[in-house]
């Protein structure tokens, strides 16, 4: 017979007759009655009374066999199908209360300490170990491990920053290029953090994969991809991602801090180390102006290359550079490369220029498509400006290449850097066909109007929604510089009418002056081009004086003052422009009607 109530089973034995251990048979169990009249708490010891549903409805079959023998078969089947639905459990095991009850008997126990001296001996010659100093020595075990887990993490830590700050300092004080700005150190260690946890992860899981493939694979394909799964880490990535987005100065540090933090994160492995950066080297490289999707998965490739040529020189160190294990590595390295890297180089290089505001090649090559709603809107409203925009276009992109500069940047941003004129475009010269509207209006007036262009046009390249890398070169290309003519017109009519002079500062731009190479190449190429309306031979004596006039008048005036451009680069670029410009004019003399030069053929005839 069966005990109403709720029975109280230890947690692992809550099994039918029930796997009970030897010690909780003896023991029993509690049983408590939870429905009805409250009843004292019983101890059960005969376990073997105790049955589950299946069991009990079994025997309700072997007891209507022997006890309704005399029944027909179908009435005596029937019977026992309705005792047998009729059965209900009335034991339950309650894991909450047991959990209570545990928790309050282990409360009651106090832990026993066992206190050791300094220099005590613990076991000495020929004594029997018993649990006792099991015991002591599995906790000393446990504290040195503690001790040296502590310290690890110190360590590490400490090695990660003096390995940054060194080389970020380095970087600062002695890398022209490499500049501190606080966005720029935000995305580095951003970067940075992100792809040792992915080295991390990606290690990781190469272990729990091989795992997997062991129970579902032969023996020997498992152990060729577990071998071949830690290869394919994506090591490079976060330098293909520095370069993508800023310059290759700033990548190649960024690579030599991350390398030796990712060997010590693989267990100090130099392998891995030199993987990181070698391939972080040729990934910078490779990816450096990429202006298209197929541009990036053959930088991943050439990375991939890398990486597998160092596991092999490794394997060839150890001689073992002909086995599988060798060229498991050097296919993961390929395959991790070719593939892995790229795929997540496009993943997250959107993110990181929405985050941080950049810009790569490859939305600039969308920009530079004449097909833009910008450009398209500009040579319908100012076409004179739009071939402008062009002819400046091409000299900047060569001059760029030369000094090193980005050539899509430069371009695009030449493109851009005027399109406010085409709110008004009758009041700018090269678009003025005989009559020049400034000659009935105020210098002042006319000094308005030629400086609205600027904020018309950051107006405009904000609403299209212009990378703020291209729209700095709207305000930055013209600097601080003066509107000469209409300044000393106001001048001269102040002089005659014995009025106050005008205020310099109505007839200034505003500014800022350029802070980049690219923005200071457009403003030269504005100038000589600006210079080059009154000029009356294409000399190459008459060129190389047209463009060092505008270069000195840059240099005199401050402009370029707050770039990192260098005397070196403003020889290259002067030596460029003529190039290009003797170039421009001897396909225009020559009658070429190529499609380049029909596009500059108005800016040619003017000059």
């Amino acid at each position: 017979m069966l005990v109403d109530g709720q029975v109280k089973l230890p947690r692992a034995n809550a099994k039918a007759n029930m796997g009970i251990a030897p010690a909780d048979r003896e023991r029993g169990i509690v049983v408590r009655t939870v429905a009805g009249p409250a009843k004292p708490e019983t101890a059960v010891r005969d376990i073997e009374r105790i049955r589950d549903l299946a069991r009990a409805r079994n025997e309700v079959e072997k007891l209507a066999g022997e006890q309704l023998g005399e029944l027909p078969a179908q009435a005596s089947h029937a019977a026992a199908a309705l005792v047998r639905r009729a059965l209900r459990p009335n034991l339950a095991y309650d894991d909450a209360e047991t959990r209570r009850r545990e928790a309050a008997k282990r409360a009651q126990v106090k832990d026993v300490l066992l206190q050791i001296k300094k220099g005590e001996k613990i076991v000495g010659d020929g004594e029997q170990i018993t649990k006792t100093h099991l015991l002591i020595f599995h906790a000393l075990l446990a504290a040195g491990r503690a001790s040296d887990a502590e310290q690890v993490r110190w360590g590490g830590g400490l090695f990660a920053a003096l390995v940054c700050a060194s080389m970020f300092e380095f970087g600062r004080r002695n890398v022209r290029r490499f500049r501190g700005r606080s966005r720029d150190v935000l995305l580095l260690a951003g970067v940075l953090v992100a792809q040792l946890v992915l080295v991390r992860g990606s290690l990781v899981g190469a272990d729990l994969l091989h795992d997997v493939l062991r129970e579902a694979l032969p023996a020997e394909i498992a152990d060729f991809v577990a071998q071949a799964l830690p290869a394919a880490a994506p090591f490079a990535l976060g330098s293909l991602l520095v370069r993508f987005l800023l310059t290759s100065e700033a990548a190649l540090i960024w690579t030599a801090a991350f390398a030796p933090l990712c060997g010590l994160l693989a267990g100090g492995s130099l392998q891995v180390a030199v993987a990181a950066l070698v391939g972080g080297v040729v990934a910078a490289d490779r990816i450096g102006h990429a202006g298209s999707k197929s541009a990036v998965f053959r930088a991943g490739l050439f990375t991939g290359l890398a990486t597998a040529v160092v596991f092999s020189a490794f394997a060839l160190f150890q001689g073992r550079l002909f086995s599988w294990e060798t060229l498991a590595s050097a296919t993961g390295g390929v395959v991790g490369g070719a593939l892995l890297i790229p795929l997540l180089a496009l993943l997250f290089s959107p993110v990181l220029e929405a985050v941080f505001g950049y810009v790569t090649d490859i939305e600039l090559l969308k920009l530079a498509s004449f097909n833009h709603p910008v450009l398209k809107d500009l040579i319908v409203q100012a076409p004179g400006t739009y071939h402008h925009a062009i002819l400046i276009g091409k000299l900047v992109e060569a001059a760029a290449v030369e000094i090193g500069a980005n050539p899509l940047l430069a371009r695009v941003g030449a493109y851009y850097h005027d399109i406010g004129k085409g709110k008004n475009p009758l009041y700018f010269g090269e678009n003025q066909k005989g009559e020049n509207r400034h000659d009935e209006l105020a210098p002042r007036e006319s000094a308005y109007l030629i400086l609205r262009h600027v904020s018309d046009g950051v107006a405009i390249a904000k609403a299209v929604k212009l990378p703020s890398k291209v729209v700095d070169f709207i305000p930055q290309h013209h600097g601080t510089r003066l509107i000469g003519h209409f300044f000393h017109r106001a001048k001269e009519e102040a002089e005659r009418r014995g009025t106050p002079p005008p205020v310099e500062a109505d007839f200034r731009y505003l500014g800022p002056r350029p802070q980049t190479r690219e923005v200071a190449l457009v403003m030269i190429a504005d100038m000589v081009v600006a210079l080059s309306r009154s000029l009356t031979s294409a000399a190459p004596e008459k060129l190389k004086q047209l463009v060092d006039g505008g270069i000195q008048a840059a240099v005199a005036e401050g402009q370029l003052d707050e770039c990192e451009i260098t005397l070196r680069d403003l020889e290259k670029t002067a030596a460029s422009f003529i190039r290009s410009l003797q170039l421009l004019y001897a396909r225009a003399e020559s009658g070429d009607s190529g499609p380049r030069l029909r596009v500059l053929e108005p800016e040619l005839k003017r000059a």
